[in-house]
């Protein structure tokens, strides 16, 4: 901006002078010296003197005054005054090539300037866009390395118990339970790694993050600690392990307990031996499975036992029957539905669980029995949770939710029995989001 200004400045002080130069070429000095009024005596006395030198120049032109009839001013001078003003005139244009020049440098200057500073902050905007989309990137792995939507059955298993137990859930307890069963499903990732990239491997396992290279075994493990201690801190939180005390002031006076939190504890217990070596011993692997898909419910259980009012004897108590038994009813829904679709992902995996030294159900009975053995569990299950005591449990409701849900999810079970392995074993798993759903409401 400052070569604009001096280029400006200097253009303006130059054209002046230029002006001079011509005005001093072409008018006489006598021109401004006096006023421009006819009636004063300078201008009068002026005006004589040029009616004087002009009959002095007809005189000279003509002779008459003793001259040699030569014009009054020699050729020479009008030479000289020509030049004088090709001289002026040229250097008037280049002075004004020169300004432009001054002026389109500054602006080209400028523009460069300008063009520069978008490009820089082009830049600066392109990089942040590049961080973020990888940190969005990485992100989504994350989720799908813990399965974020499968492990939303624990939580809704942990929800159905709340309300059985007439248990107000936690915020804190919620994503206790969410994360522990993502460290379980991350764990076992990280330690079936080697098979999972190989090649023989499904396809949808190798495009697993693991798997895949979009996250390091390091990574994971990583993850998987910092998941762990993240789980087992919400769950020791003092929200889900204080407990009325027994006295007459128990609704003030609270004594804290560790049932909630030795819980979480437990079942990350139980998964760290899982995926340390129990899932390749025969019907123990699925067992342990099933355990995990109701353990929620316990879960439940033990949070009622600091969260509510009722202590965790009590609720196990004569006056706690019914309780216990709706308890007991879903929980071998949840374990039959849980055993079964686990031998149905071992029929998927039965080449890389021989090589890795697994005992499946498919590897031992063979792939066509152990399918319908599973859907065979699957079917009973359904028609278990038409008897009386399963509908007695949901009969308060004003709408039916959950006959709505059990005939939905039975007719998603019926698709998934003539489906391919892999989309049927899918099927199976959205239908038991119905029936938790279904569930949830019901209650």
């Amino acid at each position: 901006m400052t070569n604009l200004h001096s280029a400006i400045i200097a253009g303006f002080m130059l054209m002046m002078i230029i002006s001079i130069e011509i005005t001093n070429a072409f008018l006489p000095p006598s021109s401004f010296a006096y006023p421009r009024n006819p009636y004063h005596p300078a201008h009068h006395h002026h005006h004589q003197r040029q009616q004087k030198q002009f009959y002095t120049n007809q005189l000279y032109m003509s002779g008459k005054g003793g001259g040699s009839g030569t014009p009054a001013k020699p050729a020479e001078s009008e030479e000289e005054d020509m030049e004088l003003t090709r001289q002026t005139v040229t250097r008037f244009i280049e002075a004004s090539q020169q300004i432009d020049t001054s002026l389109h440098d500054a602006l080209d200057y400028r523009q460069s300037q300008y063009q520069q500073q978008q490009q820089h902050q082009h830049q600066q905007q392109s990089s942040l866009r590049r961080v973020a989309h990888v940190l969005y990137e990485k992100c989504i792995d994350y989720f799908k390395f813990i399965r974020w939507n499968t492990i939303l059955q624990a939580v809704g298993a942990f929800i159905v118990g709340c309300l059985v137990t007439s248990t107000k859930p936690t915020i804190s307890s919620i994503l206790s339970v969410y994360l522990s069963y993502g460290v379980g499903m991350a764990m076992n990732d990280c330690v079936d790694y080697t098979m999972d990239s190989n090649p023989k491997a499904i396809l949808s396992k190798q495009k697993r993050p693991l798997p895949s290279g979009r996250i390091s075994i390091s990574e994971g493990w990583a993850f998987v600690s910092i998941l762990t201690a993240i789980s087992l801190g919400l769950g020791l939180r003092p929200e889900n392990n204080l407990m009325p005390t027994s006295t007459a002031t128990a609704a003030t006076a609270t004594v804290a307990t560790n049932n909630f939190g030795l819980w979480t504890a437990s079942n990350l217990g139980i998964m760290v031996l899982y995926a340390m070596g129990l899932q390749k011993i025969f019907l123990l692997k699925n067992l342990i499975v099933g355990y995990l898909g109701i353990s929620p419910l316990l879960g439940a259980v033990f949070l009622s036992a600091t969260a509510g009012t009722t202590a965790l004897a009590t609720q196990l108590t004569s006056t706690s029957t019914a309780v216990l038994g709706k308890l007991i009813r879903l929980a071998s829904v949840g374990m039959g539905v849980g055993v079964a679709r686990e031998i149905l992902k071992d029929i998927e995996d039965v080449d890389i669980d021989k090589k890795g030294g697994k005992s499946t159900v498919p590897l031992v009975v063979g792939t066509k029995l152990s399918h319908r053995i599973a859907y065979g569990i699957v079917w009973t299950t359904c028609f278990t949770m038409l008897t009386k005591g399963f509908r007695s449990m949901f009969a308060t409701s004003t709408i039916p939710f959950y006959m709505i849900s059990w005939l939905v999810g039975t007719c998603m079970i019926a698709r998934a029995t003539f489906l391919p392995l892999s989309k049927g074993q899918t099927m199976l798993k959205y239908s038991i989001y119905v029936l938790l759903g279904g569930m949830t409401l019901g209650l």
